[in-house]
């Protein structure tokens, strides 16, 4: 990949941005949390993102305008820390878990 074509680094979202998101994803959740991978929940799933966008590029004070895909891998990081602490502890059958030192 040469120099013109490397993607630009966005910025990082203010706490403000995922608090925007997450209250924005809640009206949604129906249709986010459905496990479903057939055409028509793909689909459903793309429409939702794409009003979420809209309406996150609306509630912005920052005046930055964020990508869907930038919004979906927030969102898909805040998933992610929400279930760390419930797999460690599975990890280590309630246990202190053996990365942290302590025993």
């Amino acid at each position: 990949m040469s120099a013109a074509e490397k993607r630009k680094r966005g910025a990082n979202f203010t706490t403000s941005e995922t608090r925007v998101l997450l209250s924005i994803i809640t009206e949604f959740t129906a249709i986010m949390e459905n496990k479903k991978t057939g055409g028509v929940s793909v689909q459903e799933k793309n429409k939702a993102w794409s009003k979420i966008t809209a309406k996150f590029d609306a509630a912005c004070l920052e005046g930055r305008h964020r990508t869907m895909d930038s919004l979906k891998k927030l969102f898909d990081n805040k998933k992610r820390e929400l279930r760390k602490p419930r797999a460690e502890i599975l990890e280590t059958d309630g246990g202190p878990s053996q990365r942290t030192g302590h025993h």
